[in-house]
């Protein structure tokens, strides 16, 4: 079934080799929708060039999600690779992505994505924009705050704003370390 064959995508993304590589690449063109995001999720880090010639039919997939999931992949190469034609239909799967992150725009979630994604596209602005959005939205949860501090120091932000990010979120992790004293990932984050 292809819930077993996406699975098994993700698991080999742990163990890159040359063959995982070339096996997670082939599942790029699999029949199923399941699949393709999966392949195009876990495709395995490569020079930008390469990611982009390989990402690239995936923008104008027949399914919205792995052109969703293609486009938020392909934010991290660098633009001027792209060429006129490339460039039109990432930009179509960017606004697919925007307009359904916007269907649940009340949620910390969608503006904690847009703001990564306005990262990765060298909007700082609007990324820190989005993730304020997000601590104002839910500021329960964590994620956004340690987002914006990092955002902020590597944009020499206002020193005393990103202390004052950095703290509320531990006091955060280290609630959620309370609630959830077996949850590795709470640990690691609150390590971090």
């Amino acid at each position: 079934p292809a819930i077993v064959k996406a699975t098994a995508i993700s698991l080999l993304a742990g163990y890159p080799t040359r063959a995982t590589a070339a096996a997670i690449d082939r599942a790029l063109t699999h029949p199923s929708p399941l699949v393709r995001t999966a392949a195009v999720r876990n495709a395995l880090p490569r020079p930008a060039g390469q990611l982009l010639q390989l990402l690239t039919p995936r923008l104008t997939d027949t399914v919205r999600c792995v052109r969703e999931v293609a486009a938020v992949r392909l934010a991290e190469v660098p633009q001027p690779l792209f060429s006129q034609r490339q460039r039109v239909a990432f930009d179509k799967a960017i606004a697919e992505y925007r307009t359904g992150q916007l269907a649940s725009a009340d949620r910390a979630a969608a503006h904690l994505n847009l703001g990564n994604l306005d990262q990765n596209l060298g909007h700082f602005n609007q990324a820190a924009d989005q993730f304020r959005t997000a601590i104002r939205l839910e500021p329960y949860l964590t994620g956004a705050r340690s987002n914006l501090a990092a955002l902020l120091e590597g944009h020499h932000g206002d020193p005393s704003e990103v202390r004052h990010l950095r703290d509320a979120e531990l006091k955060l992790l280290e609630r959620d370390a309370r609630l959830l004293p077996k949850n590795a990932l709470v640990h690691y984050r609150l390590g971090l």
